[in-house]
């Protein structure tokens, strides 16, 4: 948005006089900018005594999410062009609002970065809210033919830039079968299941690693809602995936973290990687507003969100107590949707599968239907896919650092469906699709004695 004379406030209103009597306002106090702002975005029919209070409660009760209350009076001849009217008024004043708050931090000395990053914030919610009383859009097949020549051909740009096989960040050299099937990581939603223990956080922290350093325009918002996990040891997984070191060396205590700093200086991939630690008072406007930042703050185009986990999300989030888990889940995915259009990303979400996925052998196969006892992610997800523990005595091995896994992708709107071989390698904390063979655990995590060790149930 430009901040030059003219097309601040003015872009606003459409009027540049109008703009010079609000930032005069402003100079004055809060409160008669409120006062201009309501006498110029009030329709005429209103400025009856009468009429204006009817209209101020229906604002009150459409900024409160309130039901509209009841109003007496004649319907407008056209009825459909009073209410497209009334619509454009509400999101002129929602807009404004958004500038006023803008002008005023800048005003109070506020640091630009600050502001604009607040701007954004504010500006999202004012997005959604303008959506939420905008009809559906009407294009040309001619239109649209027009914007997929421009965006398949800066994406071909970007392909032959960056030398990938796909112009999305693609998951690695070493799983070359995922980009086949899914294209890299495409702006979409994508669900991750499995049971407990299988893997599903450190398998999407190495995804994130890999589209943090895939380019310099790359970020990833964390939403974390795991609630005895401190959220530095993300910060360790991420910097060993991108470092390829052992994260359990420096867990307990067997290396010196000082290297970790070390690393960070060389690559600093890691400065846009962000955490959002979810609260019972986190909303998913929060999660937008931390995209917003992250873009407005670090120059960054394209953003991974990555919810670990959907389920507990959404049991934060619903503004219905009371309500079926299934349904809470649901309605959070279908929200989170359409932060994609935001993030130009993909929205990655880590969630878990019935119970009866649990007790099927590894050689059983996976199913998108496996998704529906834990909200029916499967339905508002493009891209289902499945972790499960693959048949392999490596597995049971624990001075093994190789753990194999089978991915199975059960739901994919850019292709085919199948299942993709994993390897965990814990000694560069990374995933590959070839077998390395047997790997020893590092000699200081290597078990001495039977019984001696904690059974581990990750597979790093």
């Amino acid at each position: 948005m430009e901040l030059e004379r003219g097309s601040g406030l003015g872009a606003v209103f459409a009027d540049a006089e109008l703009e010079r009597a609000v930032l005069a306002a402003l100079a004055r106090d809060e409160q008669a900018f409120y006062s201009y702002a309501e006498d110029y975005l009030v329709p005429e029919v209103f400025f009856d005594p009468e009429n204006r209070r009817a209209f101020l409660e229906l604002v009150e009760a459409h900024a409160s999410g309130r039901p509209a209350p009841e109003v007496e009076g004649e319907p407008a001849p056209d009825l459909a062009a009073a209410v497209g009217k009334l619509c454009d008024l509400a999101q002129r004043r929602k807009a404004a609002l958004v500038m006023e708050k803008f002008w005023r931090d800048l005003g109070s000395g506020k640091s630009v970065r600050d502001a604009l990053a607040e701007l954004m914030e504010r500006a999202a919610e004012a997005q959604q809210a303008v959506r939420a009383l905008a009809p559906g859009e009407v294009r040309t097949a001619a239109e649209l033919l027009r914007e997929a020549v421009e965006r398949l051909r800066e994406q071909k740009r970007q392909k032959e830039e960056t030398g990938r096989e796909t112009p999305h960040p693609a998951f690695g050299k070493g799983l070359w079968s995922l980009d086949d099937l899914l294209g890299g990581m495409q702006p979409a939603v994508y669900a991750l299941g499995g049971q407990p223990g299988v893997g599903k956080t450190f398998f999407s922290v190495y995804c994130a690693s890999r589209y943090l350093t895939a380019a310099g325009d790359t970020g990833v918002v964390w939403v974390d809602v795991h609630e005895t996990r401190p959220a530095w040891k993300l910060a360790v997984y991420l910097s060993c995936s991108v470092l390829g070191k052992c994260p359990q060396l420096y867990e307990r205590l067997l290396a010196d973290p000082a290297e970790l700093l070390e690393g960070l200086g060389v690559d600093r991939a890691l400065e846009r990687f962000v955490v959002l630690t979810a609260e019972r008072n986190t909303t998913l406007l929060n999660v937008r507003g931390a995209v917003r930042r992250l873009m407005a703050q670090r120059g960054v185009k394209r953003v991974m969100v990555v919810v670990d986990y959907i389920q507990k999300l959404a049991s934060y989030t619903s503004v219905a107590t009371g309500q079926d888990t299934r349904l809470r889940v649901a309605s959070a995915v279908s929200a989170l949707t359409s932060l994609v259009g935001v993030c130009q990303g993909p929205v990655w979400l880590v969630s878990g599968v019935a119970k009866d996925a649990y007790r099927r052998g590894a050689r059983d196969e996976a199913s998108v239907a496996d998704f529906k006892e834990a909200g029916e992610v499967e339905y508002s997800a493009d891209v289902g896919l499945q972790l499960r523990w693959a048949d392999d005595p490596r597995n049971g091995d624990v001075n093994s650092a190789v753990k194999a896994l089978k991915l199975h992708v059960v739901k994919n709107r850019f292709g085919a469906t199948g299942v993709v071989n994993l390897y965990s390698l814990q000694t560069e904390c990374r995933y590959l699709q070839a077998d390395p063979g047997y790997v020893s655990r590092p000699p200081e995590l290597r078990v001495r004695g039977e019984g001696e060790a904690e059974g581990d149930d990750i597979p790093f």
